[in-house]
């Protein structure tokens, strides 16, 4: 494994070596600190990831990383993510670690991200979450329909059906005409 990884790194330390600055390039075109105020940028880029546009509405702003009409999560999925906090909360009390990792996961996933400013909340730059958030939407719907009314339950069910059929309609049938309609408004 240690041969392998020395294999395929070196022509990346080559590359670095004969031209130092390549590395910072990139880095320099899409960090904060390139930014005037880059704590209050930090700060903006963070909480951006728990925001209910982000979350429920629209997503990313970039059209190719989200749809533009759905969130990064489907709004169905808000009551089994409520419920799962809570249940993590109670969880992470009782010195249950498997809880207190995931809490750390989901306070922690914007992290790296945050310390970029394009395209803020950035869809990609967030997808480690997505253990931590799928962990607590199964535990809360799992609690959700343990606990609830078989009819609310149902309810809950048929609403997600609902929801994930319109996404699956308008991320093949509309979606492209709305990407390809913004490629051509860039050029």
């Amino acid at each position: 494994f240690s041969l392998t990884s020395l294999i395929t790194i070196t022509p990346f330390i080559a590359a670095v070596m004969q031209n130092p600055a390549i590395i910072f390039n990139r880095l320099n075109q899409i960090s904060i600190f390139s930014q005037p105020a880059p704590l209050k940028l930090f700060l903006t880029n963070y909480f951006g990831y728990f925001s209910p546009q982000f979350l429920f509405l629209t997503g990313s702003p970039d059209i190719l990383f989200s749809t533009g009409r759905s969130g990064a999560l489907f709004i169905s999925f808000f009551l089994p993510l409520l419920a799962g906090h809570i249940l993590l909360i109670r969880l992470a009390t009782k010195q249950n670690y498997w809880a207190l990792f995931i809490l750390l996961g989901l306070v922690t996933f914007p992290l790296a991200s945050a310390l970029t400013f394009d395209n803020q909340p950035h869809l990609l730059r967030a997808a480690n979450a997505i253990p931590f958030i799928v962990l607590t939407v199964t535990l809360g719907a799992w609690f959700l329909l343990k606990n609830l009314p078989k009819t609310v339950s149902a309810a809950l069910i048929i609403g997600f059906v609902l929801e994930a059929g319109l996404y699956f309609y308008d991320f093949n049938v509309q979606y492209p005409t709305r990407v390809l309609n913004n490629q051509a408004v860039k050029q």
